[in-house]
């Protein structure tokens, strides 16, 4: 069914704009009618792409855990689906979520299921998301479809905290490095290089070293202030666009040193905590796998996955799809084939899940520990360097003089 993109107001001459699909304009016109709205403008969508109306304002996280944990909780106690809504647009206090929450209040309203209307904002409300509700829906279980995605953003959201906590001192201590650098490189070498001018002595090749590197700092400065700022982006651009690029730089961000334990670790919770949730709530394991894929964060991980469903498809257990990778830890495989024979996957994946929840922070802080004292010591090293260059004809000017 086509989607529009359209205008409209209320009787009072209020303006609201929004998405919903309809068979055509007309009908399109019809339903807004039934939920007190004029169409003014209507336009097909050619494109999953999300309306000016909310202009792509980022959603914070803690808004949509508000929102999941009020709908269930409204919708445990009897309160139907419609009232729900007006209450979490009248309570948000996100004016982006607030308007998108508007507009799916008004697709429920003209008769689309709550799913549908999640997914004409595939930005805010992701496939897991939307499938997690459909199943809900399909199952008269939408209650404790909103508590698994409560729980699941609530754990998103711890997870993000730790490593940004964790992060928080290396990162003061690598930008201090970094101011560091530009001011030995941009001001003191060179007043130091003026002052052995004068002298016209032989300087020691370490001292020549760090004038040469203070001298190409200061006339390349900009191309070092670009590939600070391009690097970065050109890499998230190509990773975007690329799939060869994606799949070799995320097949190198797990074989990084410490760092590649603790992603591997994150990508594989990810996958745990997601499958658990959408088989528990009843969903095909290998529609389950599918959905999982867009929320683990890593292409090689992703390309797996897509086999691993490939291989359930022609009968395979996922015990065994599972075991033909070796990015997939032996605990989870262990645990999946006791899930698998037991009939508790659904159980035994929650317990993985619980058991990186514990694990990941304590990982995070060991990496960062790791890299604490190695940027002392090249700090150190960066001061002691350019000190011994700056005293080394100090030194050397008072032999002469003496």
């Amino acid at each position: 069914m086509p989607e529009y993109s359209y205008r409209a107001i209320d009787d009072a001459g209020r303006a609201i704009s929004g998405v919903m699909a309809a068979a055509d304009v007309v009908i399109l016109e019809s339903q807004l009618e039934e939920t007190g709205y004029w169409l003014v403008e209507a336009r097909e969508q050619r494109g999953a792409s999300m309306p000016a109306l909310w202009g792509r304002r980022k959603i914070r996280r803690q808004s949509l855990i508000d929102f999941f944990s009020l709908a269930g909780s409204m919708l445990e106690a009897g309160i139907s689906l419609v009232e729900v809504l007006e209450t979490a647009v009248e309570e948000s206090g996100d004016p982006a979520l607030h308007e998108v929450l508007d507009d799916m209040l008004r697709n429920v309203q003209a008769g689309h299921a709550l799913h549908e209307s999640m997914r004409q904002h595939p930005q805010v409300f992701s496939q897991h998301v939307a499938g997690l509700v459909q199943a809900g829906e399909e199952r008269a279980g939408l209650p404790d479809a909103f508590e698994e995605l409560r729980k699941h953003f609530n754990w998103l959201e711890s997870l993000v905290k730790d490593v940004k906590q964790a992060s928080i001192y290396p990162a003061i201590v690598l930008v201090m490095v970094g101011l560091f650098i530009i001011l030995i490189f941009s001001f003191v070498v060179p007043r130091f290089v003026v002052m052995l001018d004068n002298v016209h002595m032989q300087l020691p090749w370490i001292t020549r070293m760090v004038i040469g590197m203070g001298e190409g700092m200061a006339a390349t400065w900009w191309l070092w202030l670009a590939m600070l700022i391009g690097v970065p982006l050109g890499v998230l651009h190509t990773r975007r666009h690329s799939e060869r690029f994606a799949l070799a730089f995320d097949g190198l961000l797990l074989r990084l040193p410490v760092f590649g334990e603790v992603h591997h670790m994150i990508v594989v919770s990810r996958l745990t905590h997601n499958l658990a949730a959408l088989y528990r709530a009843g969903i095909p394991i290998i529609q389950s796998l599918g959905l999982c894929r867009e929320l683990l964060g890593n292409r090689v991980m992703e390309k797996a996955l897509a086999e691993v469903e490939v291989s359930i498809s022609e009968g395979s257990s996922l015990h065994e799809a599972f075991s033909r990778f070796a990015f997939f830890p032996s605990m989870l495989l262990r645990m999946v084939a006791v899930g698998e024979a037991s009939g508790q996957l659904d159980r035994v994946l929650g317990q993985v899940s619980d058991y990186y929840d514990e694990e990941i922070p304590r990982r995070v802080k060991r990496a960062f520990a790791v890299l604490e004292p190695a940027v002392i010591i090249f700090l150190v090293g960066l001061i002691g360097f350019v000190a011994l260059s700056i005293l080394l004809p100090v030194i050397t000017l008072a032999g002469g003089a003496g």
